[in-house]
């Protein structure tokens, strides 16, 4: 589900299915205290004169969405219900720019720093619990994985 896939594959049922997910993980908490990811034209279509892919009744992106790059920003340590849906990988002009000079991307290392950023973004930078819910397995094995190894280092 990376940003082709919501572009080239997706179809209107896997939009509504997204949709319903996203909406169930809002019922862990309150739509002030949820934040999500999606690549940017899904939820903000290109075509300024298009819907939205996915609608949320009672959400507004300026105020849940929040870009799976973002970083350096404390504008969302109010969040604490998480929902990723975004299966990351490196622009393709970047990863062959930096892998011709002779510095290859991990993909999955790419997606991992990327998603702690977003994490981090949340109120888990008060110390305080957070629920993730990530729609990619990939993405959900990633930080799983790291998880685990985290904990390993910590005995």
């Amino acid at each position: 589900m990376g940003g082709g896939w919501y572009r080239d594959t997706a179809k209107k049922e896997d939009f509504k299915r997204i949709q319903s997910a996203l909406l169930s993980a809002c019922r862990k908490g309150k739509v002030d205290t949820v934040m999500y990811t999606l690549p940017k034209h899904v939820v903000v279509p290109e075509n300024k004169n298009k819907q939205s892919k996915i609608r949320l009744p009672g959400f507004h992106p300026d105020n849940c969405y929040v870009y799976c790059g973002t970083k350096a920003t404390n504008d969302y340590a109010d969040k604490n219900v998480l929902v990723h849906a975004f299966n990351r990988f490196p622009l393709v002009s970047v990863s062959s720019y930096l892998q011709d000079y002779g510095f290859p991307i991990k993909e999955d290392d790419f997606a991992l720093s990327e998603c702690i950023q977003w994490v981090w973004r949340s109120s888990i930078r008060r110390g305080e619990p957070i629920k993730l819910c990530f729609l990619v397995p990939r993405m959900r094995a990633i930080f799983e994985k790291w998880l685990d190894g985290w904990e390993d280092d910590l005995k």
